[in-house]
């Protein structure tokens, strides 16, 4: 299985370029950016009486831009692959993608991997922008990102989203006929659908190895229904990752608000099977419902403390390095192939950061291996 890593997302941005070096020469496989302007905690909970992050940056909505770091990491490397964790087509035009992420493309000498997703409330909502029909969008984008790179001569494109008519694009590949992957954060069926339609990789979240083989096996199919079983295609995943003693030492850290905020991207049915009413209400889907400026300190505290520990675990993937390992060997045999690994096992205590990574370390040493 290859290993992925979280790249640098906050100043100076020469940390960056640090991070990702580093990560090259440890050998993992990739690194990956996330595109936000806004974090999954509520700054009214980001203090120091929460997490001791709070002390080196005491805001909790700190992003550098994911092209920006993107393209200082690309012309820093040599080999590691270089991802977005992943971008959407409400921020960003489709036509800006193609061509954002085929100059990428260049810069890393062909390393580059577009990871795509319908795009979340927090990122939209706020700032003016509407997250409505979010999968027709996406098929949409991805339909048109593919015209761009693939035709020669003007584009004319019929959308509902973003007509196209007499649209140049003469950017060409680095290598002929092979563009970077794109690479999809689906889970529904319907985007299950659009991803072996349209997709060359798959990037979910952190789910079990039933739910990744029946979500692959979707894929599989909807790709022989669209002729494309004999082009390459990765299936990935990306993964909250907290390394600690014991499932049972991790359980104990969910405790925290920290960790509680990160299960609020979850459907409500998740919390519905183990009995616990959703927090965002019947039928939300925290992607998308959960905006984290519109919660002050008493709201998010209140919220928080209905979600137990068995519910936050659904969302992280937590353990000893041994069951780390036992589970993405798990998940590996359900079909997945490139997992990449977002260490949060410190958020509430400093003390784990050097232990963590180094257990990272030792789940990318056995799996590679």
């Amino acid at each position: 299985m290859k290993i992925g890593t979280s790249g640098a997302v906050t100043p100076p941005a020469a940390g960056v370029i640090k991070a990702a070096q580093q990560q090259e020469a440890a050998g993992f496989d990739s690194t990956w950016w996330p595109d936000h302007l806004m974090a999954w905690h509520p700054q009214s909970i980001w203090t120091p009486e929460f997490t001791p992050l709070a002390h080196r940056q005491p805001d909790s909505h700190v992003f550098l831009d994911t092209v920006t770091c993107m393209t200082a990491a690309a012309m820093s490397t040599e080999s590691i692959r270089i991802g977005s964790s992943v971008t959407d087509p409400v921020r960003r035009h489709p036509a800006v993608l193609a061509q954002e992420f085929l100059s990428i493309d260049h810069f890393s000498d062909g390393r580059c991997i577009l990871g795509i997703g319908t795009g979340e409330g927090e990122n939209a909502i706020p700032y003016g922008l509407s997250i409505d029909r979010p999968a027709s969008r996406l098929e949409d984008a991805l339909e048109i990102i593919r015209l761009l790179w693939e035709s020669e001569g003007p584009v004319a494109h019929d959308s509902p989203f973003w007509p196209h008519e007499e649209a140049v694009f003469g950017l060409g590949p680095v290598a002929e006929d092979r563009f970077p992957p794109i690479w999809v954060a689906a889970h529904g069926p319907r985007m299950l659908d659009i991803t072996g339609r349209l997709g060359d990789g798959w990037l979910p979240t952190y789910m079990t190895a039933t739910e990744y083989r029946d979500k692959r096996d979707r894929i599989e199919t909807a790709r022989q229904q669209a002729g494309r079983l004999d082009l390459p295609f990765e299936a990935g995943l990306w993964a909250y990752t907290c390394i600690g003693d014991s499932k049972e030492d991790c359980l104990e850290l969910f405790e925290s608000p920290m960790y509680k905020a990160i299960a609020l991207q979850m459907p409500a049915s998740v919390f519905e099977e183990h009995g616990v009413a959703p927090p965002l209400g019947e039928g939300s889907y925290g992607f998308n419902d959960f905006i984290p400026s519109h919660f002050d300190r008493d709201r998010i505290l209140e919220v928080l403390d209905g979600i137990p520990p068995e519910v936050v675990a659904r969302a992280i993937l937590h353990g000893s390095v041994d069951d780390v390992v036992d589970e993405l060997r798990a998940l590996g045999d359900a079909g997945c192939e490139h997992a990449v690994l977002w260490n949060i096992s410190f958020l509430t205590d400093a003390e784990r950061v050097g232990a963590s990574f180094k257990a990272v370390g030792k789940v990318k040493a056995a799996l590679q291996g």
